[in-house]
């Protein structure tokens, strides 16, 4: 089991400027549960674009300027979207 402050190999992005987590167990018998709780201060340039990522992440945005890119192009998102996304 990984240590409660050691975030998975790939999970942080280099662009977050500064941030506070809680790392539970990533290797689960069955079924979901939670792996990450935490906050993040992105860079203004902070994009995210992976290819794969085996964790279904739910993200709340409590600042800043957004845009989301979706099957329909860019879309402004605002303090209180919350956006998902996952394997």
């Amino acid at each position: 089991m990984p240590d409660a402050n050691q975030a998975p190999a790939g999970f942080l992005s280099a662009q977050i400027r500064r941030g506070r987590y809680l790392f539970m167990e990533a290797q689960r018998s069955s079924g979901a549960g939670l792996v990450c709780a935490g906050w993040e201060e992105c860079e203004r340039d902070y994009v995210i674009e992976r290819e794969d990522f085996r964790f279904h992440a739910v993200e709340l945005l409590t600042g800043g300027a957004w845009e989301v890119r979706t099957g329909g192009g860019w879309k402004p998102a605002a303090v209180g979207t919350v956006l998902s996304c996952g394997p």
